[in-house]
């Protein structure tokens, strides 16, 4: 009879079973993600626009970063997606080596990769801590944290308010606190001097820094009055005593202000100009009127008592003044209005900058021209020019630039493949500067009808809902739109090139057409120069004046060489030109329609070619690489190197094995019926184009290596016309330097009639051997077999054998 065994004693026997699996799975936490096939990682990215992926050698050599990983997943949820991806296990190894992850050597264990909309960013290489990893993923492409700069290390960082009153309490020392913020200028100047200081006062001092920007500190900052950034602080015994206001002090300057520290030395108050006396009258918001009435010719400065500008130039207008006091009431008074006094008049005049001029004549407000010295003063003053009429309103002018209203924008912008929109205001000073270089913009695209520059008034009355709708808060500023859709904010930053000559065109990065790269700025200088910057080198290309107003075009054709880079690429099986994918981007330019007839006869004859060539057409390459019945084509400037280019060919040729059976591409008979492979060309596309991505994502050193043993066969112009045959097209040698020999033909596919044929002739060469042997046995049994039946089946094997040939070629 069996024993029933008692149920507590099969509990341990579970626990001991249960317990390791569940201790294995709560080594990180569910947020993070693990992942083991390639199809799982490209569905994430595609989703996913913030994401670091840990891989490791081993599950082991991951355990202590998934336990750090685990509490910043929990931190940044929502704002970020953390994977792992154990190179280690036999399933995962395959997509690490399409990774390109190389964790061989023996101090590097794991590999920290950051992807950003959906490709590779950069690869982590800052502090692996809790706060370093958080900040990073919140602000992938922001400065690193204060503390992990080496140099930082005796600078005591607080993190929160809870740690700041434990150190005002516990500290002994005096102390000097930095309350910063991470974008502040000032705060990065003086921070150098501030670790300096800190380590050269150790022991003595303690030298602390905190981040108070985010709201969360908001008390501290109304306590100890933080109203800029970097306010100092320093404390004895946990007591606030005074500020530290030198922010211009070097490490010196700060050790030796701590042997010492003083409060800092009360400001004297600035004298206002209208107590100072002098000649200038100085005006109000309820005397104005009547002074301009009864004064004839009255030249107004609206100034401000913080203004630098005013300040420099309060001499020459009081020296001015001075001269015109003395010639009496005929040429006129000078007089000044402090416009943060005097709101109603600033808000009247609509006075927007510091210093602002006004003249009035008898009463009536006329333009003045840019007066800024004594003398320009005086001569204006006794010979004041006829009123200029006012500049017409933009609008008015004969530009290029599309003005729109509520009424017709979102209309007009669905017609336009790509649309920059400058939302403005007229009175807006810094909208007046870049009005020139935006109008210069639109002119630059006024022949292509697919680009339009528009521009919105937000201050007219009929405008003012849509600028609200499209979130203008500030002036000016610049929306992208693709066919009347939003896509991002244009974020422009105008600055000009060394000389007051030349101005700067800088157009968005979409409307430089599908032939300019988007690392390029263009700069139009009056010498009718383009001066092209690429990945930081300029390159200078003279321009006939006459083409100046021809841009784009003029500039695709004349820039076009000097740049360096991949336009389009496709996907084509070899057996009969069918293309199975390519660029959806492929659009027409100089010299493109000539290049797509060279794709195409190039097509037709892939069965014919070696399996790595080269078409040069002029300004463009057609590089090319065949592989398991498909070939990998693309078109490329001139110049664009050799290495990267059959680098990127070999990049989509695994990608594509990896994604597609092979079954399917050979029976595939709808021509583009892989076009979503589109997006991955698209994304390398984009990385090639930027050499700086590649550098932690490629080893050129291989490929260097094959194209040096095995240059590309060059294709000439002359074989691609004749190239009907394999004979007839390449009859030279191929030896790796730019010809073919007839090892490397690529030859016509085996096709079903050959097969059988071949079979047949085995068969019968087969038959007519068995039967040479039976007769030789038949004669040398009996002298009756005639030698001539001998020679008879050996002659048929003979012509069977020599049949082989031929239909070994075919095949």
């Amino acid at each position: 009879m069996a024993r029933v065994v008692p149920a507590w004693l099969l509990l341990p026997l579970a626990v001991w079973v249960v317990l390791p699996t569940w201790l294995s799975s709560a080594k990180f936490s569910s947020l993070i993600e693990r992942i083991s096939d390639p199809k799982d990682l490209k569905k994430l990215l595609r989703t996913r626009n913030n994401v670091l992926v840990l891989y490791s050698k081993s599950e082991a050599a991951a355990e202590s970063h998934l336990k750090l990983l685990s509490t910043v997943a929990q931190a940044v949820k929502g704002q970020g997606t953390i994977c792992w991806v154990d190179c280690g296990d036999a399933e995962s190894r395959k997509l690490c080596k399409k990774m390109k992850v190389d964790l061989s050597a023996k101090d590097k264990k794991v590999e920290l990769f950051h992807y950003q909309d959906g490709a590779f960013h950069t690869e982590y290489n800052r502090a692996v801590t809790f706060k370093s990893i958080v900040a990073f993923l919140k602000d992938p492409k922001g400065p690193p944290l204060w503390e992990e700069d080496p140099g930082a290390k005796d600078v005591v960082h607080i993190d929160n308010e809870k740690d700041f009153r434990r150190l005002l309490k516990k500290e002994e020392k005096p102390t000097l606190m930095m309350f910063y913020a991470p974008w502040c200028s000032v705060c990065k100047r003086i921070m150098p001097h501030f670790q300096k200081a800190a380590t050269q006062l150790r022991g003595q001092f303690v030298l602390a820094g905190m981040n108070v920007y985010p709201s969360e500190f908001e008390n501290i900052k109304e306590e100890y009055s933080v109203r800029g950034y970097p306010t100092i602080c320093y404390f004895e015994k946990g007591r606030f005593l005074f500020q530290y206001d030198s922010y211009g002090s070097t490490a010196e300057d700060i050790v030796e202000w701590l042997k010492n520290p003083q409060p800092p030395q009360p400001q004297v108050p600035e004298t206002p100009w209208a107590d100072e006396g002098g000649s200038v009258y100085h005006l109000s918001d309820e005397d104005f009127d009547q002074f301009v009435k009864e004064h004839s010719s009255v030249l107004v400065m609206f100034h401000a008592p913080w203004c630098g500008h005013c300040k420099k130039m309060k001499p020459e207008f009081e020296s001015a003044a001075e001269v015109l006091h003395g010639e009496g009431d005929s040429s006129g008074v000078l007089a000044a209005v402090d416009a943060t006094v005097n709101k109603a008049l600033a808000e009247r005049f609509h006075i927007a900058e510091f210093p602002t001029l006004k003249y009035f004549k008898n009463g009536e407000k006329y333009a003045v021209p840019a007066l800024r010295t004594k003398k320009s003063f005086i001569e204006w003053m006794r010979n004041p020019e006829s009123p200029p009429p006012p500049d017409p309103a933009w609008e008015e002018q004969q530009t290029s630039v599309l003005h729109l209203s509520g009424d017709n924008f979102r209309e007009t912008l669905k017609r336009k493949k790509h649309a920059l929109v400058m939302f403005y205001a007229p009175w807006c000073p810094h909208c007046k500067k870049a009005i020139p270089h935006f109008t210069a913009t639109a002119d630059a695209f006024k022949d292509d009808r697919k680009i339009a520059c528009a521009a919105i008034d937000c201050v007219k009355e009929n405008n003012k809902d849509l600028c609200q709708q499209e979130a203008v808060k500030a002036y000016p500023t610049f929306h992208y739109y693709h066919y009347g859709k939003f896509v991002e904010k244009y974020d422009t930053n105008p600055t000009s090139l060394p000389g007051p000559e030349c101005h700067i065109l800088q157009p968005s990065r979409r409307l430089q057409g599908p032939e300019l790269s988007q690392q390029q700025r263009i700069l139009v200088g009056k010498d009718c120069s383009i001066v092209h910057e690429y990945n930081g080198t300029l390159i200078q290309k003279s321009v006939p004046e006459s083409e100046v107003a021809s841009l784009p075009g003029a500039l695709r054709s004349s820039l076009l060489v000097e740049m360096s880079m991949i336009l389009s690429a496709s996907v084509i099986r070899v057996r009969d030109g069918l293309p199975l994918s390519a660029s959806t981007d492929y659009e027409q330019g100089t010299g493109m329609q000539e290049c797509r007839k060279y794709f195409k006869m190039l097509s037709r004859k892939l069965a014919q070619l070696p399996d790595r060539c080269i078409l040069k057409t002029g300004r463009y390459n057609i590089n090319f690489i065949s592989s398991m019945g498909v070939s990998y084509m693309m078109l490329c400037t001139e110049n664009y190197p050799n290495v990267l280019a059959f680098s990127f060919l070999d990049e989509l040729q695994k990608e594509f094995i990896t994604t597609y059976n092979m079954m399917k591409t050979n029976t595939a008979v709808r021509p583009y019926c892989f076009i979503e492979f589109d997006n991955f060309i698209q994304r390398t596309k984009q990385r090639y184009n930027n050499p700086r991505s590649l550098s932690t994502k490629i080893n050129l050193s291989d490929m260097q290596m094959e194209i040096k043993l095995r240059p590309p066969y060059q294709i000439s112009m002359g074989e691609l016309g004749s190239a009907n045959g394999v004979t007839s097209a390449f009859s030279v040698d191929y030896k790796g330097a730019g010809k073919i020999s007839s090892a490397h033909q690529r030859l016509e596919p085996a096709t079903l009639s050959g097969i059988v044929a071949f079979i047949l002739s085995l068969l019968c060469a087969a038959l007519n051997l068995i039967r040479g042997f039976h007769a030789i046995e038949s004669l040398l049994q009996s002298d009756g077999e005639d030698l001539n039946y001998i020679v008879a089946f050996f002659l048929g094997t003979a012509a069977c054998l020599y049949q082989w040939n031929p239909v070994w070629r075919n095949a």
